[in-house]
């Protein structure tokens, strides 16, 4: 062979040497870009569920909030069962969304649907810790005679209060 042609054959080589090298470069940086993407659309997705959770649970909120009560304090209490069902929602969401399997979080997720504000055992526990009350005593009714008893025994009394007392009464 001569030296002309033995050069065509070398630069044939290294030029498809190079391409081959390109291609295989081409083809590495195509995977990772795809990975990539891949890897933001599933992120993107994720803060989407998340955000479109939330906007769902403060516009129940705003659904929801238009009762009417007889007393301020069903009001209040009403009030504070929604903040509690919107946090709740909330939570459940993000947790349902980010799979971590914490021992922690599964147990705080089993407490928080045990004690669920909605239901009536919530109520219930609420009133058992409450503490019992003494029973109201009934006062005796004074009838006229007894006034006359009171003004005869106290009459010569020099006490002002017990003077002030029975004017009041009399």
């Amino acid at each position: 062979m001569d030296e002309p042609a033995m050069k065509q054959l070398i630069a044939n080589e290294v030029q498809n040497a190079v391409q081959s090298s390109h291609n295989f470069m081409f083809s590495r940086i195509d995977t990772l870009m795809n990975n990539k993407i891949v890897s933001f659309e599933s992120s993107m997705k994720e803060s989407q569920k998340q955000l479109s959770d939330s906007q769902i649970a403060k516009i129940e909120e705003l659904t929801t909030d238009n009762y009417e009560f007889g007393r301020k304090s069903n009001k209040k209490q009403h009030k504070i069962n929604i903040k509690i069902i919107k946090k709740m929602k909330e939570a459940q969401s993000h947790l349902q969304d980010n799979p971590m399997q914490n021992e922690q979080i599964n147990s705080g997720t089993k407490g928080i649907s045990e004690v669920d504000p909605t239901d009536n055992n919530f109520a219930q526990l609420e009133s058992s810790k409450r503490q019992e009350h003494s029973p109201k005593v009934k006062k005796d009714i004074i009838d006229s005679a007894d006034i006359v008893m009171l003004y005869e025994k106290y009459t010569n009394s020099e006490n002002i209060g017990v003077i002030r007392d029975l004017v009041m009464i009399c």
